[in-house]
């Protein structure tokens, strides 16, 4: 045989090979991230469970625990020149329909507060008959007037002291939200997540319920 025909085998075989390996790796490629997307899946999968199982745990404790009254003594500052005076919110609750609380804490998942106070500001506008407060325990009322006026809130705020609602003990650095009846007893309570925007408007709604 002529060399040139070796050597046009061998690059032919060269080539063969080449594109065998070539597409070897690009499906061992594509496999692991596919295999990386099925972990990824899984593991968010893991996260949402292990949110919804704590939130139905958290349901079923206080869904339908009646607070004492003293749990709402707690006072309104609106500047720094604001003398503590404490008022007793409970007379207030037990006249009308619910009242929904947000538990603020500075403390936690920050974002998850934040989209909280911007969804409840909208269930206000849509929903005015709804009596909203906000029971907060900055360290000191500097930090309460910044987030105060850098969340643009509309509803009432109330200092309050920390570990006052039993509820404290079980959310100790997570906000939570609740509903509360005239008989001051909670109907439907949710800590908020950011990462799942869609239940916090539910829940507000009372579209979405873990009873």
């Amino acid at each position: 045989m002529k060399p040139i025909y070796y050597f046009v085998v061998i690059i032919a075989l060269g080539g063969i090979s080449y594109f065998t390996l070539y597409k070897s790796n690009s499906q061992k490629k594509r496999l692991e991230r596919s295999l990386q997307s099925s972990v990824d899946s899984i593991a968010n999968l893991n996260t949402i469970v292990k949110y919804l199982e704590g939130n139905i745990a958290f349901a079923n404790k206080y869904t339908g625990f009646r607070l004492e009254d003293t749990s709402f003594a707690a006072c309104k500052v609106m500047n720094e020149s604001d003398a503590a005076v404490y008022t007793n919110l409970a007379a207030a609750m037990r006249t009308g329909g619910s009242t929904l609380i947000l538990r603020y804490t500075e403390i936690g998942c920050g974002m998850c507060s934040d989209m909280t106070v911007e969804k409840m500001k909208a269930f206000k506008k849509e929903h005015p008959e709804t009596r909203i407060l906000a029971l907060v325990d900055f360290s000191n009322v500097e930090s309460y007037l910044v987030w105060r006026k850098g969340a643009k809130v509309d509803f009432d705020v109330y200092f309050y002291e920390k570990g006052r609602l039993s509820i404290d003990a079980d959310s100790p650095t997570y906000s939570y939200l609740f509903y509360v009846d005239g008989n001051l007893r909670i109907r439907r309570i949710f800590i908020p997540n950011s990462g799942y925007p869609e239940l916090i408007d539910d829940f507000l709604t009372g579209q979405y319920k873990f009873l």
